[in-house]
């Protein structure tokens, strides 16, 4: 362009200079697995799914790190904020209860997001978590959800980190796994989506969680946790493990006792288990598909004498 007039003065004050990205540093790990510095992430769960108390832990190590962590918390009892104020004293790092203070509520949150989206001011080194993202916005409005997320996009090109915890679907997806709650535009929006399945494991009653990364814009890997009920205390897995639902559970069952008792093929299979488990048929052969490439569950298959098909096996 410099040999040639400058006719598009219009557009000066829209050009990218290097003022504008003293602020867009490359990116850090900031919680392996799971947060990266800058980015606008969304953490889907079910309800009591374990996302905030995975999080109070995830802050500590934040705070610990020398992040200015600010965390809104609009999905709390008065007993939760009680507890989870503490925690935010003890650890060093901030709450925000917007419906705890009389007067206030989750639109004052959102206009001093917007004024500091606006404003010239550095964000670099903070780590903001929404707690949870439909306290904020209609996820159902598709120009509401547009708009804030627009206001935490621009707040992570200050340098912020902006952490979006959100509910999955009371519904699960056709892969038998959950999906959060919302407009597709969520997903093309963020960063990173990552999920934490989760279950109760009925031996010891505790609440199992594995994180499951959907989108990622760096290199993430699963981690799993151990709450503990009813302390809930927080523990983590040297080795992450896989999240069965209750019904993927008993299926899983079922698949190993059909081998065991002689079932070989996917038919033969698929027709015991849909007698013996009320499930329909399709969705039998299907979850057999799915559960048998996971790695941990013993069951094997190899492909059969016509290479057609498929002989199953325990290992």
């Amino acid at each position: 362009m410099t040999n040639l007039p400058n006719r598009l003065q219009i557009f000066d004050d829209l050009y990218l200079k290097n003022e504008h990205t003293d602020d867009m540093k490359k990116s850090t790990v900031l919680i392996p697995g799971m947060i990266m510095s800058g980015h606008l992430v969304l953490i889907a769960a079910p309800a009591n799914g374990g996302k905030t108390t995975i999080f109070l832990r995830l802050c500590e190590q934040l705070s610990a790190n020398g992040k200015a962590v600010i965390y809104v918390n609009a999905d709390a009892s008065p007993g939760d904020l009680i507890t989870h104020l503490d925690h935010a004293n003890l650890h060093n790092y901030k709450v925000i209860a917007p419906d705890a203070i009389r007067g206030k509520g989750v639109i004052d949150v959102i206009d001093r997001f917007e004024a500091m989206a606006k404003s010239d001011t550095s964000l670099e080194g903070y780590v903001f978590v929404i707690d949870t993202l439909k306290k904020f916005v209609d996820m159902l409005d598709k120009k509401q959800l547009k708009n804030i997320l627009a206001t935490f996009r621009n707040l992570t090109v200050k340098g912020a980190t902006v952490c979006l915890l959100a509910h999955t679907n009371k519904y699960n997806g056709k892969d038998g796994k959950p999906i959060y709650e919302g407009m597709g535009d969520v997903r093309t929006d963020v960063d990173e989506l990552i999920y934490l399945d989760s279950a109760i494991n009925p031996e010891t009653g505790n609440l199992e969680i594995t994180t499951r990364p959907d989108k990622k814009r760096a290199e993430f890997s699963p981690r799993s946790f151990i709450i503990e009920l009813p302390s809930r205390a927080v523990r983590e897995l040297e080795t992450p493990i896989t999240i069965y639902s209750e019904q993927d559970r008993d299926l899983l069952q079922e698949f190993i006792e059909a081998i065991q008792d002689g079932c070989r093929n996917q038919t033969d299979i698929a027709k015991r288990v849909h007698s013996r488990a009320g499930c329909g048929y399709n969705a039998v052969r299907e979850a057999l598909n799915r559960l048998t490439r996971l790695s941990d569950t013993k069951i094997t298959k190899t492909r059969d004498s016509s290479g057609k098909g498929y002989i199953y096996s325990m290992t």
